[in-house]
């Protein structure tokens, strides 16, 4: 039940319909106190609100329970990412990297380190060659 449950979650999630699936989120965290992906879930639904606040409180809940979380981490490295906060960005996508349980993660958080590291190369090379005014 739980997990057709938490599907239906992360279906509302992906198509835009946050405000449905915050309800259910909440109720799910009621039935499911222990379950880590409640924290990411609910990570995913702050940031799609713009609300960054709520998120890092949210994975940290969630990091003070498993601070090996891969889900936790890459959300919490993306959130210091949007945030501009680059060498958190790099931190917690390293520690998401080195925590992947799969390929599929181990190579999301390749891409995104590798992202950050052409991010910062392209800062430096633009404030060799030239400035805003």
């Amino acid at each position: 039940m739980t997990n057709k449950f938490k599907q239906n979650i992360k279906l509302l999630i992906e198509s835009g319909k946050i405000d449905e699936a915050k309800p259910l989120l909440e109720e799910y965290g009621k039935i499911e106190k222990n379950d880590l992906e409640f924290f990411s879930i609910a990570s995913v639904i702050y940031l799609m609100e713009g609300n960054s606040e709520k998120a890092k409180k949210i994975i940290q809940e969630g990091l003070s329970r498993d601070s090996s979380n891969f889900d936790l981490l890459y959300n919490f490295a993306y959130l210091h990412h949007v945030n501009g906060d680059i060498s958190l960005a790099f931190e917690y996508y390293t520690q998401a990297y080195n925590n992947a349980t799969n390929d599929e993660e181990a190579e999301n958080a390749s891409v995104e380190l590798a992202k950050l590291r052409s991010e910062v190369k392209n800062k430096k090379s633009y404030g060799e060659t030239g400035s805003l005014s």
